[in-house]
């Protein structure tokens, strides 16, 4: 039976028979293509996902990078402070 409707005039056919030692190599094929695709794809998201990985762990580097010379600037400003007048760190 075909799937899809058609509107026939006399003579026209509704569905064309394609034996299956023609169609399965055609389908193969194409499920092939599809796999090759999808394992193609799957490679280039590990890529971008380790490219962005190594991105969050140098973002964290230098956040904490940044923590550790605020502090010591902070501990420097009390250190001048405190040698002064102002004596409140």
């Amino acid at each position: 039976m075909c799937s899809q409707r058609a509107v026939i005039s006399p003579g026209q056919t509704l569905c064309h028979y394609i034996p299956a030692e023609v169609r399965k190599p055609i389908q193969s094929r194409f499920i092939a293509e599809e796999v090759t695709q999808t394992r193609v794809q799957e490679q280039e998201t590990a890529k971008a996902e380790a490219l962005l990985k190594e991105a969050e762990k140098s973002v964290e580097l230098e956040k904490e990078r940044v923590v550790v010379d605020t502090e010591r600037q902070s501990g420097e400003a009390c250190r001048r402070r405190s040698r002064g007048w102002q004596d409140r760190c």
